[in-house]
């Protein structure tokens, strides 16, 4: 089903929202476990919000999205990140390269938002080229960190470590052709 966009007011705190904590997350290399956390629920809010105006009120703050993206990406995302946190990832050891990559990630949605303006395609080629590059980042370390963590837990707990494999598995089956094929069809 297509979505309509929302009044292009309404884009203003998604956009200030991404920044944000793409921003933060460069200002501080290594944030703290404090940091981290406050990052991972403002995300989750910021996706739970854009999904529920989706389901709600039929109308998309990202441009071209379809319910659909908001369940896949944004509802499931945000189940993930909340389990890793309250059921058993300790993030102060563990996934520290996948969580900053998570928040870098997120230039795919500032992309998205800035796409509602009639602004030059090159811009979206850049920055789809950034996100290229995070996405593969992110990738590389939903693997890693989840083997790292997989081999170092005894207890029943290292099975989570499924959750970032199966992201992965989203992000390369599914975000990874479709932005090659936007980066390819705009150069």
């Amino acid at each position: 089903m297509r979505l309509e966009p929302v009044n292009k007011f309404l884009l203003i705190p998604s956009f200030l929202t991404y920044n944000f904590l793409i921003f933060r997350q460069l200002y501080y290399k290594y944030p703290t476990l404090k940091i981290r956390i406050n990052n991972l629920y403002l995300l989750s809010f910021i996706y739970l919000l854009e999904t529920s105006i989706a389901l709600i009120f039929k109308k998309t703050i990202l441009y071209n999205w379809k319910i659909k993206d908001y369940i896949q990406h944004h509802l499931l995302l945000s189940l993930f990140m909340i389990t890793y946190y309250n059921y058993g990832f300790p993030l102060d050891n563990y996934f520290l390269n996948m969580q900053k990559y998570c928040i870098l990630i997120n230039v795919y949605e500032i992309t998205a938002i800035l796409q509602n303006f009639n602004l030059p395609k090159k811009l979206f080629t850049i920055l789809k080229c950034f996100c290229l590059y995070n996405l593969i980042n992110l990738s590389y370390y939903e693997i890693n960190d989840s083997l790292v963590y997989y081999k170092s837990i005894t207890s029943y707990k290292k099975y989570l470590a499924i959750l970032p494999f199966i992201a992965m598995l989203y992000h390369i089956f599914i975000v990874l052709p479709s932005t090659l094929k936007y980066i390819k069809n705009n150069i």
